[in-house]
């Protein structure tokens, strides 16, 4: 999948205020998480929070950590893997 996702944060990680926010693509994605493409890395264990846009009136919003960084020198192969913590049961019914 090709989504358009929304990721930021606004809380403290061990101990520090941190804001971030920027968009990317999903590559692959199910009940549990998703990949997001992207070239900026997130530590791992860092919770974000997103939105995926999964069409033109349904917005999925949902809680995750980052559980994984890929590298790769084709951009298109490097982002971030996200484990969903938090989801409405109305967003998971959008998911199945």
């Amino acid at each position: 999948m090709d989504l358009p996702v929304r990721i930021w944060l606004d809380e403290a990680h061990k101990g520090r205020p941190l804001r971030f926010e920027a968009t990317a693509k999903t590559r692959d994605m199910s009940l549990t998480g998703v990949f997001v493409v992207c070239t900026y890395k997130l530590p791992v264990s860092l919770p974000v929070n997103l939105e995926i846009r999964l069409n033109q009136t349904q917005t999925l919003r949902a809680r995750g950590k980052v559980t994984r960084v890929e590298k790769n020198t084709d951009p298109l192969n490097s982002g971030i893997g996200i484990r969903f913590t938090e989801m409405d049961p109305y967003a998971k019914e959008m998911l199945l």
